[in-house]
């Protein structure tokens, strides 16, 4: 199961919660009273957008942010388990060694967490950047139709950092788990496989359908467009948001014409 075959349900799932949360502020907004167009200053907007301060962190995990949270990590399980599978077929697993498959387990906690958390951290920035435009509103100078904009752009730009952020880890953790489970049973060459359209990378493009060691790969880690990005290869390949995988190749079925980048 490649990554991209989990992307579109973690990709709706976080649509979903960006629009909930979105429908939820407009019903708030649209109790707000206004005087030609500009949010009144009185009690009871106040009253109004107070209320909504206290609620939209908790808001903004019931109306689906939350799930989309699980909706990631059940993706990482599913390819953690599916690399588990991979191993076993092809007979990798007999080779690991005890602590491997301990030291495996934590790790793969550890990067669950990891994701959780920096997830989390998105969906929090965007309640508090949205209630940074509230708390302005009742100024008495803020237009309605900004607040309705200013809203809509701070959710536009969360949704994508989160989406982004979601998608990015789903393709480096299931190549940092199937990299680390082949290393282990000893294997050596890998293919690079992916698509090959218009927005792929000049490195990518370079290894695409070629084979390689690690050390070959990280020896063009600069190279090719990608010199400066701060993220090793063999997790990261082409860089953040890379739609690329390293499929081990066994013993006997490395060929030598395809050895090495173009």
């Amino acid at each position: 199961m490649p990554p991209e075959s989990i992307e579109p349900r973690v990709e709706a799932a976080f649509l979903n919660a960006f629009a909930n949360a979105e429908n939820y502020l407009r019903r708030i907004l649209e109790d707000l009273a206004t005087d030609k167009g500009i949010v009144v200053r009185d009690a009871l907007n106040i009253e109004r957008i107070d209320a909504a301060l206290r609620e939209i962190r908790t808001q903004m995990d019931a109306l689906g942010y939350r799930d989309a949270v699980y909706t990631e990590l059940n993706g990482l399980t599913e390819l953690f388990r599916e690399a588990k599978k991979e191993a076993e077929s092809k007979g990798f697993d007999k080779k690991w060694k005890e602590e491997f498959v301990a030291t495996s387990r934590h790790a793969v906690r550890m990067l669950l967490e990891g994701t959780e958390a920096e997830l989390v951290q998105v969906g929090n920035q965007a309640a508090e950047d949205v209630s940074a435009l509230l708390r302005r509103s009742i100024t008495g100078t803020t237009e309605y139709k900004d607040l309705i904009g200013s809203i809509q752009r701070k959710l536009e730009i969360k949704r994508h950092q989160a989406m982004t952020l979601a998608v990015t880890a789903l393709h480096s953790f299931n190549s940092s788990v199937r990299f680390a489970n082949a290393k282990e049973a000893g294997i050596e060459w890998f293919r690079y496989r992916g698509p090959d359209d218009k927005v792929t990378r000049d490195w990518c493009g370079h290894w695409i359908n070629r084979i390689g060691t690690a050390k070959m790969f990280e020896n063009t880690a600069d190279k090719w467009g990608r010199k400066g990005q701060p993220v090793p290869v063999m997790t990261w390949r082409g860089g953040y948001n890379c739609r690329h995988r390293f499929d081990p190749v066994l013993e006997g079925e490395v060929d030598e014409h395809v050895k090495g980048p173009r």
